[in-house]
């Protein structure tokens, strides 16, 4: 039997190539921007980029105060990856999560009085302190204390001997819309709520609730701990002037051409004979599709860049392959083939896939799928 390589993944021939040096000079833009220490976003699977790798690039930062996830199951990927740093896991907690919260040392999200009250009692029996953020529902209405309860929350919190308040946070609705007032609603029920807890002797050592749109939107917002996602990675989700904050995309998605093939004119190409060639062509084959989260959307939409030209990707996408009119250039098979990236001067970004897929950049990289090997660099 041929022994099975490092990884399996390995043996594909696409891959997310991530820019380590682009990922930190991205953070580090943030951090001196915003002048506070940042928790950067994890989740869904470090937006598309690996969750691991970005968290072994970041980890050492001086200016990293923690990583955020959405999930219990997202912070025990680091911690059985190596990765001591705090993780605050911000979904609510569920009893079924307690054992993981106390054994991997997680910080969570305090919402609930019961959940809290049990989380406090299963900790006890076991010596452990859990530190935990008080989030406040200020208008995203998906979970967290509404601002006119949280006195009433705090004091009951009080007696839980076990449960550690370290923080305090909301999360915005409307960041990226800078036309919008309710961001503004938010932020000042937010303001008023911190405040109110604070003079009533309640004290929070961070006290957080800029996304990546909030971070650029405004500096009012940036609290005393940011955290970032999107920006991260390269990409702006804020709608308005965003020049003074520069950033380089991290990800590129890059395969190769595996098969060629000369096709006469007026011949169909993939399932269904969606795309039909009107000269005599050249017809490239390029293992990924919306298996690896290269969506069917972009039919008729897209391109990549083969030896630094854009070419259009034709036909149905399929689950596994795509097909790319490459005309009469001589294109070899095993040429790079780039999907998101830059090539030759040339450039394809999420946010030109998002655009034509009427959907966002967020979208576009957290789709790329598991089975994409992520390659540092």
């Amino acid at each position: 039997m041929i022994p099975l390589p490092h990884t399996i993944k390995s043996l594909r021939e696409s891959s997310a190539i991530i820019n380590q040096q682009a990922l930190l000079q991205n953070a580090r833009t943030v951090y001196e921007y915003t002048s506070v220490p940042i928790m950067p976003m994890l989740k869904a699977n470090g937006y598309g980029h690996g969750i691991v790798e970005c968290a072994s690039v970041l980890t050492d930062e001086e200016y990293i105060h923690s990583f955020g996830v959405a999930f219990v199951t997202e912070a025990i990927v680091l911690r059985s990856q190596g990765i001591t740093n705090p993780i605050v896991v911000l979904m609510p907690p569920t009893e079924e999560m307690f054992p993981y919260i106390c054994s991997y040392g997680l910080q969570t999200i305090a919402v609930d009085i019961d959940i809290l009250t049990k989380l406090n009692g299963f900790a006890k029996k076991r010596g452990i302190i859990i530190q935990a953020h008080v989030f406040i529902d200020t208008g995203m209405r998906r979970y967290g204390v509404k601002p006119e309860n949280v006195l009433e929350f705090l004091e009951r919190i009080k007696p839980l001997s076990n449960i550690s308040i370290i923080g305090i946070c909301t999360h915005f609705a409307t960041a990226d819309n800078p036309n919008s007032s309710f961001f503004d609603e938010q932020f000042s029920t937010f303001q008023q709520t911190v405040n109110l807890a604070q003079s009533n002797g309640f004290e929070f050592p961070v006290v957080h609730c800029a996304n990546s749109a909030a971070i650029v939107r405004t500096k009012q917002s940036h609290g005393n701990l940011v955290r970032p996602g999107l920006l991260l990675y390269g990409y702006h989700s804020f709608l308005g002037e965003v020049s003074h904050l520069p950033l380089q995309p991290v990800l590129s998605f890059a395969t190769m051409v595996s098969s060629l093939r000369t096709v006469p004119t007026n011949t169909s190409v993939g399932y269904s004979q969606r795309y039909v060639t009107n000269k005599t062509t050249t017809i490239a084959t390029i293992p990924i599709g919306y298996g690896d989260g290269y969506s069917r959307l972009l039919e008729g939409k897209s391109y990549c860049l083969i030896q630094g030209k854009k070419f259009p990707i034709v036909g149905s996408i399929c689950m596994d392959a795509c097909m790319v009119d490459v005309g009469d250039t001589p294109v070899q098979i095993g040429d790079e083939v780039i999907l998101i990236g830059n090539q030759g001067g040339e450039q394809i970004t999420a946010d030109e896939l998002a655009t034509s897929m009427g959907t966002i950049s967020y979208e576009i990289l957290t789709n790329i799928s598991d089975r994409v090997q992520r390659i540092l660099a």
